[in-house]
């Protein structure tokens, strides 16, 4: 149709609607509007103009001299040239006629609305308004067909208002004209919609996700279909909006919503959005929803031997398109969300075809991150079972140390998840379960003496300990014991590696640093010394020293502790760093700063020449200490003054760093 003149190309467009409907009358100009979707910008302006310089103030053709239908063309190709001022001039040019009432026409009126919503000006909505309300005060045939085409015409231009008076205009349009004259059913939806609409472009998130609720539920008692409700209401332009506000919980009700009735609302780009803001705050349930709905939407229900068995490596390609085509780093992350969030289930499925799909490419799929992402999901976990569940981790840890040293997973990596666990440990109370046993032999009693045991008090089981967030099991001494000795008897019966058992031991060391104190350090190291005497030298490794010079320098009784733990170090031949160093001298200035110890500890800085940590350096300048040359035979610790003064200390370090010596030096 490129070629033709404006008048025989509205001829063709006409004869291929009455085809493609099959229909055998000519459309109307109007209605032919939205099927003109092969015409080009250029060629619609080049009718335009064309159109234009026939109808000027002084071009050739005055509107009086010329047929309506002609007029109708003129406005037809200005508002598919998408040029405004052009129509407007055209409906004044009109409008000056002297009898422009007896050929203005309703195709006239809708034109005019169909430019007005091609240019997408907000500037020309009270036009809209204007143009719309005179159409139904002044056309006498104004067929009911041509009033729902200008009521949807004007809801449509009102998807640019950023004006929030302009919506009253909307409102007198509505209860004077729309509701009196439309049969389309979904009006009100749409009417609903534009407020919603205008909303959001005025940045009154509240108001609008607001209406859009009410909205929904209205129309659902107005017997509505909610399929043609979210299709009438701007529901994509509000989840945008709630996604932009970071309101996850609400955007995630109303994805699920959508996603019940109709996913092809959102495209893949939305989804992407939405993904992003779930991981960026780590929202579970919202990426879960993506995960599942999106994600593996796609392989629902193909078995991964289906694929390992298929001929070709691209029935992967066409079932995962989703899948295969998410980066390392958006993996990464869903992984790590899932897994914080204790989805073992979601996160092994993810891997198992991540990992798959990247084998069948000839790329190497499971990598270090993956193994973190797999060990956190089973940290975090929690299925009723918490004991079986830690040696479960146990065990996933200890497979992945055998498939090479490129997978081998520090303490680092999963410390805080491990904690998570530690946490969780189910401790079996004997008091507990003897009064268990005394209340099922009460019930069996007289009633006579029930009223006397009622009163008695009886041993239960605090569960806050294990509920609470702060809860930490494993402050209580004789459960820590417990627990230490449990795991390491599990991992020696299962034959675990070397590597799984210092990994397991660092994270204990690591818990105990970050949540307990010396003490508690002290009794995980005669748990362990249980069960191998010479456990420091055969199980510990640097990291491990590191862990407890940390956990010293925190604790306000440890000095002489400190001190054991620097001639064990000295005497086996295990190398002290500046920051070891650091944590000792911090462990020591708890108390007097001016003491044997930290003088020793100075001296062994200065002969090894090393440089101290700041933190290290601004306490010593903050402490005011100065030191000299001491005799590191006989360095004392405490003395005769603080002994009194910080008496409670002093034993308690006494205590402690008599129980370490006597396991060390059978080391």
């Amino acid at each position: 149709m490129g070629g033709l003149s404006g008048k025989a190309y509205l001829k063709a467009l006409s004869e291929a609607v009455a085809r493609k409907t099959n229909t055998a009358s000519a459309k109307r100009l109007p209605y032919l509007n939205r099927n003109a979707t092969d015409i080009s910008p250029e060629r619609a302006k080049s009718y335009s103009k064309a159109y234009q310089h026939k109808f000027t103030r002084n071009g050739s053709i005055t509107p009086i001299e010329c047929s309506p239908r002609l007029l109708e063309e003129a406005l037809f190709f200005h508002g598919l040239a998408n040029r405004p001022n052009t129509l407007f001039e055209m409906a004044n040019l009109i409008r000056d006629t002297i009898a422009y009432q007896n050929i203005v026409t309703a195709d006239m009126y809708l034109l005019m609305l169909q430019g007005i919503k091609n240019s997408r000006g907000k500037a020309l909505i009270r036009s809209a308004v204007a143009l719309y309300i005179e159409a139904h005060q002044h056309i006498k045939q104004f067929s009911q067909e041509d009033r729902n085409l200008a009521a949807s015409l004007l809801l449509d231009i009102y998807s640019n208002c950023k004006d929030v008076s302009e919506l009253l205009l909307l409102k007198i349009a509505y209860e004077n004209y729309m509701t009196k004259s439309v049969s389309d059913r979904t009006l009100e939806a749409r009417y609903i919609g534009a407020f919603i609409q205008g909303y959001l472009n005025t940045g009154q998130y509240i108001r609008a996700v607001d209406l859009f609720e009410r909205g929904v539920a209205d129309l659902h008692d107005a017997l509505l279909p909610i399929d043609q409700t979210l299709k009438c209401l701007p529901t994509k332009g509000v989840l945008i909006s709630m996604s932009q506000h970071e309101d996850v919980k609400l955007l995630t009700k109303w994805l699920r919503t959508v996603l019940q009735i109709d996913r092809s609302l959102l495209d893949y780009e939305t989804w992407s959005e939405f993904l992003s803001i779930g991981l960026y705050l780590n929202h579970y349930e919202l990426v879960k929803l993506i995960y599942s709905e999106l994600i593996m939407h796609e392989v629902e229900g193909v078995s991964l031997d289906e694929i390992m068995f298929s001929k070709e490596a691209q029935d992967l390609e066409k079932k995962s398109k989703v899948l295969s085509s998410l980066s390392e780093e958006t993996l990464a992350q869903i992984l790590y969300t899932l897994s914080s969030n204790g989805d073992v289930n979601s996160t092994l499925r993810l891997i198992e075809w991540h990992f798959l799909h990247k084998k069948l490419k000839g790329e190497k799929g499971l990598t270090k991150e993956l193994c973190i992402a797999i060990i956190k999901s089973y940290c975090y976990h929690d299925d009723g079972q918490d004991n079986l569940s830690l040696k479960n981790v146990l065990e996933v840890i200890d497979s992945f140390s055998k498939l090479g040293p490129e997978l081998q997973v520090s303490f680092r990596d999963i410390s805080d998840a491990m904690s998570y666990r530690f946490m969780r440990y189910d401790a079996v109370d004997p008091n507990v379960e003897i009064a268990k046993l005394q209340e099922q032999t009460w019930a069996k009693q007289p009633d006579a003496v029930s009223d006397e045991m009622e009163e008695m008090p009886r041993k239960i089981r605090n569960l806050n300990l294990h509920n609470s967030e702060k809860g930490n099991i494993l402050k209580n001494s004789e459960i820590l014991d417990l627990f230490v000795r449990e795991m390491i008897s599990f991992i020696q019966s299962k034959q675990l590696s070397d590597e799984t058992l210092q990994t397991f031991l660092n994270c204990v060391l690591h818990h105990l640093m970050k949540y307990q104190n010396a003490t508690g350090l002290v009794v995980a190291l005669m748990s362990i010394h249980q069960l191998n005497p010479r456990f420091a030298l055969k199980w510990f490794n640097k990291d491990s020293f590191d862990l407890i010079l940390k956990t010293i320098a925190k604790s306000p009784a440890s000095k002489l502790l400190g001190y054991e733990i620097y001639l064990f170090m000295q005497r086996n031949g295990i190398s002290l760093s500046s920051e070891n160093f650091g944590d000792l001298i911090a462990s020591a200035l708890h108390g007097e700063e001016e003491n044997d110890i930290v003088k020793l500890y100075m001296n062994a800085v200065k002969k090894n020449h090393f440089a101290l940590p700041e933190v290290t350096e601004e306490l010593l300048r903050r402490k005011n200490a100065v030191f000299n040359s001491v005799d590191p035979a006989t360095p004392i610790a405490y003395s005769e003054s603080e002994k009194v003064d910080r008496k409670r200390y002093y034993e308690i370090d006494k205590r402690d760093s008599g129980y370490l010596r006597l396991i060390l030096n059978k080391s």
